[in-house]
């Protein structure tokens, strides 16, 4: 059944709009959108109208998505990119800066256990190690949205955006990234979002679309 607004709200063979968070049915899509609006029992964003579980969720999309343009120090949502920037220079650069060298300090700490199969490079993240691979000539070019698609016909769909530009998203906050290593470095990074690297058990989760790459690349490597 194809989505509206968002991945929540599907629309059935009959023509009716089901709310998946609220269990109700909808028989027009005017109905539907005011209950998306109106309802306390999810959250709504009104821009990109879309609905969100949590309002924890909707604050990682507002973040993370490339349709805002959004403070997080002061939880503000700027009309223009050019707005945003102007007002971190006025009002947050000293905190910017501070942040920054806490975030590069604690990676500094962080053990670096995940190998590249192909140069031995460690690294303290899995986003990192893809990243490299995305950069490097330790493997073919666009070799790991080869494993994707591999994995996606018996396991994993990493559910690839309308737009060409960006190809996957966060299952909880929506976010889009045009990368895999940029996927898994904001669920990394995102406390609300974390949860989608625990496994599942199912073989549809990130952990385990994760554990799939270095098994398959270290094979790769063996077998050269």
């Amino acid at each position: 059944m194809p989505h509206v607004f968002g991945r929540y709200v599907l629309l059935d063979d009959d023509g009716n709009y089901n709310c998946g968070i609220c269990d109700r049915r909808f028989y027009s899509k005017l109905a539907i959108y005011a209950h998306c609006r109106n309802t306390g029992k999810h959250d709504w964003c009104e821009s990109c109208e879309r609905v969100f579980v949590t309002e924890d969720s909707k604050l990682a999309h507002l973040r993370f998505s490339f349709s805002h343009n959004f403070c997080n120090v002061c939880d503000h949502d700027f009309t223009s990119y050019q707005n945003l920037k102007q007002h971190q220079s006025l009002a947050h650069s000293s905190y910017r800066l501070t942040l920054i060298v806490s975030l590069q300090h604690m990676k500094v700490h962080e053990e670096k256990n995940i190998e590249c199969p192909a140069c031995d490079k460690d690294f303290c993240r899995f986003s990192y190690l893809l990243l490299h691979i995305e950069r490097s000539r330790c493997f073919p070019i666009n070799r790991i949205e080869g494993l994707i698609n591999g994995y996606e016909e018996g396991h994993f769909d990493c559910q690839p955006d309308d737009l060409s530009e960006c190809s996957f998203y966060c299952q909880n906050c929506d976010s889009k990234f045009r990368r895999l290593s940029g996927l898994f470095q904001h669920v990394e990074d995102t406390k609300d979002c974390s949860y989608l690297l625990r496994p599942t058990g199912n073989g549809d989760d990130l952990e385990s679309l994760r554990q799939y790459i270095l098994e398959t690349l270290a094979y790769e490597v063996e077998g050269y």
